[in-house]
């Protein structure tokens, strides 16, 4: 496995808002670095939309490779599922294990608390449909009109 890193984002954003209502502070946008914008435009939501939901659901990481920031994943459990809302590598560091790593390192931080990962990925994108499933998961639906296939992986 590839030696992969992650750090928490830091913030408030595995808490609820709280009332907040000026979006994600600036220090958390600054360490997203500077493709924040083209990240949250390629998971087809706004700037606007991509505050509003870091700052009130889930929890998102920087995964870090050699120092870098190399990717970054957006995660939320409820109840006893884990929702990936959005994985993003970047192009630079695909096709090294960064992927089979992260899920092997999310799959061993959550094992006795939840019963399946559960992820959204665009119909179109078959290799990303391929990488999550030798990463175990299968089609659970397949939502045409939206344009995306609904995957599961249960665990142990």
């Amino acid at each position: 496995m590839v030696p992969l890193s992650r750090r928490w984002l830091r913030g408030d954003l595995s808490q609820p808002n709280a009332g907040r209502t000026t979006g994600v502070p600036d220090h958390v946008l600054a360490q997203l670095g500077e493709d924040a914008a083209r990240a949250f435009a390629y998971l087809g939501i706004t700037a606007q939309q991509s505050e509003r939901a870091l700052a009130s659901v889930g929890e998102a990481r920087v995964l870090q490779y050699a120092g870098v920031n190399a990717g970054y994943v957006w995660i939320e459990k409820q109840e006893d599922i884990l929702h990936i809302h959005g994985v993003i590598v970047r192009p630079e560091h695909r096709n090294r294990g960064m992927g089979a790593t992260l899920f092997a390192q999310l799959s061993d931080e959550f094992r006795n608390g939840i019963s399946s990962m559960k992820l959204g990925v665009q119909s179109s994108n078959d290799a990303a449909q391929r990488f999550y499933r030798r990463q175990g998961f299968i089609c659970e639906a397949d939502l045409p009109e939206a344009g995306v296939v609904v995957m599961r992986k249960r665990m142990g």
